[in-house]
């Protein structure tokens, strides 16, 4: 026990030593425009003190551990999150409490309805559902309704989808230009009504963004933000796993951007007339915010929260969605996923469409699910 106490003391040093030598080079740079606070000082003192490696004996460790604790706490924790996140790099929104899924810790009344939200979707949902395809050599409108009669007539009208995500977790081969994607068949593959949730490369991009969903004929509704944390960067280098964690941004990000950038921005757009007080069996309003806070992953990939499948099956009943470059990780029940880098591609048009042939789109349906 004292071997492993004697141990943690030094990771806590070493820990301590990388913070306040990183904290006294920002400082020197920013001194001209931040005031220390005036107790800055003292609190100087006092980690400098404790960062100098020693072996603690069993007279003085509880004493030791007060003096780690009022030192970290002095480091870490400046008067402001701004300044906060210029010596360390821990974003701001860290601090968020309770992020997804443990959104309603401590209400279990709120959870418990969340709970039976998620099980009626589910018990309406049909098995995971993909579509490999190579973009944009293929035509993503041919591929799905390959074998069926033309003209598509119902009961067919399974494949015009309630839901569509236009996401970027399986890439976007072919259309490395945002404004490319006008040329997906997303009318043709719209029903009346229906949403849309187009994820976007980069903020840069919100007018073009706009514009595409007016060119698919949706009306912006909403735009959910989605906050990113680097949870656990920071625990890797608090573990000395890492190197200090330097501020990283997308290669869609523009070089001219002033801020450093921790958010990703999913348009919302409304095809067709839905009223809230009379089409309560199509939309739940209000249930979730406009904000996701989630852990961006650290391998530079372009994978998003999965927070965003909740919202929409809590505001939208309708039982046809279709993402649109999704992956294996996106994979789930209620949804046909399409994309270039599907490692399972199990669509068939009339299986699909026999999901649906009770006619009865937002209602419960014979499958494996019942």
């Amino acid at each position: 026990m004292e071997v492993m106490t004697s141990q943690h003391h030094v990771e806590n040093d070493r820990f301590l030593t990388l913070l306040h030598q990183r904290r006294n080079r920002r400082a020197s740079v920013l001194s001209s425009i931040l005031q220390e606070p005036s107790s800055s000082t003292s609190q100087r003192s006092l980690a400098t003190s404790t960062t100098t490696p020693s072996s603690p004996t069993s007279t003085n460790t509880h004493q030791r551990n007060n003096q780690l604790s009022q030192s970290y706490h002095s480091i870490i924790q400046p008067c402001n999150l701004s300044t906060h996140y210029l010596f360390t790099t821990s974003r701001p929104q860290n601090e968020i409490q309770n992020p997804f899924p443990n959104c309603f810790e401590g209400y279990p009344k709120l959870q418990r309805l969340t709970d039976l939200k998620k099980s009626l979707v589910l018990s309406k949902a049909h098995p995971p559902t993909s579509l490999r395809i190579s973009f944009p050599k293929e035509n993503l409108l041919q591929k799905l309704t390959a074998g069926l009669p033309t003209p598509i007539q119902p009961p067919a009208q399974g494949l015009r989808f309630d839901v569509i995500v236009i996401s970027e977790d399986g890439g976007r081969e072919g259309f490395n230009d945002i404004s490319s994607l006008a040329t997906l068949p997303i009318e043709s593959l719209a029903a009346t009504p229906s949403f849309l949730f187009l994820w976007l490369v980069s903020s840069d991009s919100l007018e073009i963004g706009r514009a595409l969903l007016q060119k698919w004929g949706f009306r912006r509704a909403e735009d959910i933000v989605w906050v990113k944390t680097n949870h656990s960067e920071m625990q890797d280098w608090k573990d000395g796993k890492t190197s200090i964690p330097m501020g990283r941004k997308r290669v869609e990000d523009s070089s001219d951007a002033v801020f450093v950038r921790t958010k990703e921005h999913c348009l919302m757009g409304i095809r067709g007339t839905v009223r809230r007080s009379v089409d309560s069996h199509f939309i739940h309003c209000n249930i979730d915010t406009d904000v996701i806070v989630g852990e961006e992953r650290r391998d530079a990939s372009t994978a998003k929260p999965e927070e965003l499948y909740s919202i929409i099956e809590n505001f939208c009943m309708g039982r046809r969605r279709l993402e649109i470059f999704g992956c294996d990780q996106s994979l789930r029940p209620g949804w046909l996923t399409v994309g270039s880098k599907l490692s399972v591609s199990n669509y068939d048009p009339k299986e699909y469409l026999s999901y649906f042939q009770d006619g009865n789109l937002v209602g419960h349906h014979p499958g494996m699910y019942s």
